[in-house]
């Protein structure tokens, strides 16, 4: 019986053996693609961190973008305020004029030669009546004169701040474009690089479906090399019972041996018959002598 379970034992572990090699051939295969979905892994890794990278910049580009449109949108308001001021300073100006032909320095030098006249030459009352409403008339004139200047100075102001403010205005506007280009040059980028991540996840789905055949080959051997072990195992455990029972059976004959040759010394011994060395020490050893 031990020879034949030797025999099945011999048998497994060349089956064992060969499962172990077909295994391994395909687990080498396997690693070879796992080495490719890893290299694919980082390749992939890399390319969407590039992507989030210019999506990020892109981002920032567009936040200046938006802050460079309100800071335009401001100063547009604030030119439409000061364009209209200018406006109305212009048209008040004009309404002030119009009914003044004279120059202002002409104005007062008229005025000043009449007050002069006046201070200085014996007048009767009427000629000093007639100058004093000239002279009236002239400083409302030159009056007015001055207000209207006053207007057109500060509606030259206000057209010298809206030229400040329209210069503004045109670097606000190069900045929105500037940025707005360099966001868009930062977003095709961008496009560009989550496109390549998605190739390379098509890829690695690939790779994923092709190992699946040697993965499940894999477990495959691995499953009958798991069979193969517990049979083995099963063997060797009938192997030690086989053993355990010869063993108790040889115990037991050198047992019935013994008893049968202590029955033989006895019997000399009661007999007074001659007993040999053997016999003597096996007597001893039972204590009967």
């Amino acid at each position: 019986m031990l020879e034949e379970y030797y025999k099945q034992l011999d048998i497994l572990q060349d089956k064992l053996l060969g499962q172990k090699e077909e295994r391994e051939k395909h687990l080498k295969e396997l690693k070879e693609i796992r080495k490719k979905e890893k290299e694919l892994k980082e390749k992939y890794k890399e390319m969407l961190k590039k992507a989030l990278e210019m999506k990020e910049k892109r981002d920032a580009y567009n936040e200046l973008v938006k802050k460079a449109k309100e800071k335009r949108e401001k100063v547009k308001e604030k030119l439409k305020e000061i364009l209209k001021k200018a406006r109305e300073h212009k048209e008040q100006y004009r309404d002030c004029i119009k009914n003044i032909k004279t120059p202002g320095r002409v104005l007062r030098s008229k005025i000043d030669k009449i007050e002069w006249l006046i201070q200085t030459n014996p007048l009767t009352q009427e000629q000093e009546k007639k100058l004093i409403d000239q002279l009236s008339k002239l400083q409302q004139t030159y009056k007015m004169r001055l207000e209207a200047n006053a207007l057109k100075q500060k509606a030259f102001e206000y057209y010298a701040e809206v030229g400040k403010l329209k210069l503004e205005d045109n670097k606000f506007h190069r900045e929105v474009l500037e940025k707005a280009e360099l966001a868009q040059k930062c977003h095709e980028t961008m496009k560009k690089y989550f496109k390549k991540v998605d190739e390379i996840k098509e890829e690695i789905d690939k790779v994923k479906k092709e190992m699946q055949p040697y993965i499940e080959k894999v477990n495959y051997y691995q499953q009958e090399m798991d069979k193969i072990r517990n049979k083995i195992r099963e063997i060797r455990e009938k192997i030690q019972e086989e053993k355990r029972k010869i063993k108790e059976k040889e115990q037991k004959t050198v047992e019935d041996m013994r008893k049968k040759k202590l029955k033989e010394a006895l019997e000399k011994l009661n007999n007074k018959e001659k007993i040999s060395m053997e016999e003597f020490f096996l007597l001893v050893k039972e204590g009967y002598l």
